[in-house]
């Protein structure tokens, strides 16, 4: 519990900030901005302009981890093999056991029961935001892994002496009646005991808040018994001393926290939406003044004598009743007058679309609108794809190991738990294991090595014109992978390495046999030919006649 207060003195820094930015960017309850201390009337959030921006970013970040057609992390086991002390050169069995693990993993990600995506919109949400954001990996027995994200406002984390996030207590809220099912451990506790038996059980839907607690174990064995992983995991009642309502551990970190733009002395990122937070609240501003502007032009306040209505009204369709001899000779429109609206509605309007290009500029969504006016050409989209594509590196860099690196680990670790991976070959067997990205940016980025492979190819046939022999320096089969692999092609139009070789092999077995039955032939035919020679000529040989025999 003490360093439960130390990780919310730390956060507390963050808090107020956080506030602000949920004002304007993540409105959830209602539209009011919290009250600032000393100012009289709450103020109203009048533009949706940063929420969709901090929507659209959220989109495009998901858009970019992650592709729904194909595997977006593969299993690099490189650095592993040279700690192992084997050679990094894979052979066929690896190399497709990789591949089938990269897809099998990917199943999983995709099933909507896993719940991947949601929570993962969610996470970039916030990440967006807040800079910080929370994804629980947990396991459900009999079926697999399972994603859900954690709101940023319940929970508090913890670096390591390399600031990598390995700590993170999350705090929740259950029935006491559903706490006493899933953790039978709080009947020990006297409080909660006294609670549960009520004889009117008017306290079983009474919220208990719960501390979820994961942080690194001292001397924690990988592999172990549940209470000496090396990832230690403790449920409290904290609002009830001693309540501890459950212990065990794991052998990788359950949780994935990405963060953007990390401050020194502070393990919590700082969101776009900070960047973007003066530029919202100037157009909040602006967007009150319009409306009023606007307001005052379409019901603009009135001028009327006091003689002819004692308190008129406005509303619609309402009858205001006034003695016509008062009028004297003006008429009833020269005595009604309007107030002149002042200020300037469009200058206002030029503003807030200055401030909407400033959020969006924020968030790196201004390339998502193309020029209004002129024709935009093939190499105006080529170019502002490719800038577009090298402008997200950075920020995919940020995220890429916390997020899918750390979700990488943990799926795989349950996925091995449940019986869904198979046997590794020998070559990879106790090998590390990390991960490369494999989205949409990679995927752009092998399209060209397509193009490289194309022109590659091209080049090899030419010079195979003035060298056959320089045509064996081509890999072809490696060229057909990347090339199925840059345009997305499902993984079964290709054989696995494997039954390749072996059907490569039995081909050539067969041409090996066809050649020798043809050289056998071609030998036999000149064993016949050679005959028919040799009796052709026998017979055109000239033979004795009979006087010569007689004679002799």
């Amino acid at each position: 519990m003490r360093r439960w207060a130390d990780m919310k003195q730390v956060r507390q820094h963050r808090e107020t900030e956080w506030q602000m930015i949920a004002d304007y960017f993540l409105p959830r309850k209602n539209f009011l901005v919290q009250s600032v201390k000393g100012a009289g009337v709450p103020r109203r959030v009048m533009t949706s302009k940063p929420q969709m921006a901090l929507g659209r970013f959220a989109g495009m970040l998901v858009g970019y981890l992650v592709d729904p057609t194909r595997p977006f992390i593969k299993p690099n086991v490189s650095q592993g093999l040279v700690n192992a002390g084997r050679r990094i050169d894979l052979d066929r069995d690896s190399a497709d056991y990789l591949d089938n693990l990269g897809w099998s993993m990917f199943d999983r990600f995709m099933l909507p029961k896993a719940r991947f995506m949601p929570a993962l919109n969610q996470v970039a949400l916030e990440l967006g935001a807040f800079g910080t954001a929370v994804m629980w990996v947990g396991r459900k027995r009999g079926w697999g892994p399972r994603y859900m994200s954690r709101p940023l406002r319940a929970c508090w984390i913890d670096v390591d002496d390399n600031d990598v996030v390995d700590t993170v207590f999350y705090e929740f809220e259950l029935p006491l009646e559903l706490l006493v099912g899933r953790y039978p451990k709080a009947l020990q506790n006297p409080d909660l005991k006294k609670l549960y038996e009520d004889k009117d059980k008017k306290n079983h839907t009474k919220k208990i808040k719960v501390l979820h607690c994961i942080y690194p174990r001292e001397g924690g064995e990988a592999g172990g018994i549940a209470e000496r992983k090396p990832y230690a995991e403790r449920i409290i009642a904290h609002e009830y001393k001693g309540a501890d309502l459950s212990e065990s551990g794991y052998d990788s970190f359950p949780y994935a926290v990405p963060r953007l733009g990390i401050s020194e002395g502070n393990p919590y990122g700082q969101g776009l939406a900070w960047i973007a937070l003066p530029s919202a609240i100037s157009l909040n501003r602006m967007q009150d003044l319009v409306e009023y502007g606007i307001g005052t032009r379409v019901a603009p306040p009135m001028f009327v004598p006091t003689r002819l209505f004692k308190q008129p009204s406005r509303d619609l369709g309402y009858f205001n009743y006034y003695d016509p001899k008062l009028l004297g000779f003006s008429s009833l429109k020269d005595l009604v007058q309007y107030m002149p609206a002042g200020g300037d509605v469009g200058i206002g309007v030029d503003w807030m679309r200055y401030l909407s290009e400033h959020i969006d500029d924020a968030f790196n969504i201004d390339w998502m609108k193309l020029r209004e006016a002129g024709n935009v050409t093939a190499e105006e989209i080529a170019e502002r794809r490719s800038l577009r594509m090298t402008a997200q590196t950075g920020l995919l860099a940020a995220v890429d190991r916390d997020l899918m690196g750390v979700l990488g680990d943990r799926t795989l670790e349950v996925m091995s738990e449940e019986g869904m991976i198979g046997e590794a070959p020998q070559q990879l067997r106790g090998v590390d294991v990390d991960w490369d990205y494999a989205g949409p940016l990679a995927i752009a980025q092998q399209r060209n090595q397509y193009q490289a492979v194309q022109s590659l190819i091209d080049i090899t046939a030419k010079i195979a014109q003035i060298e056959p022999d320089a045509a064996a320096a081509l890999q072809v089969e490696e060229c057909l992978r990347l090339a199925s692999e840059a345009l997305g092609a499902p993984p079964t139009v290709l054989e696995s390495r494997v039954v390749y070789q072996e059907e490569l092999q039995r081909r050539r077995a067969l041409r090996e046999q066809a050649q020798q039955a043809q050289i056998a032939q071609a030998g036999g035919a000149a064993m016949r030919d050679a005959s028919q020679g040799v009796a052709t000529m026998a017979q055109a040989a000239p033979q004795p006649s009979m006087g010569m025999a007689m004679a002799a």
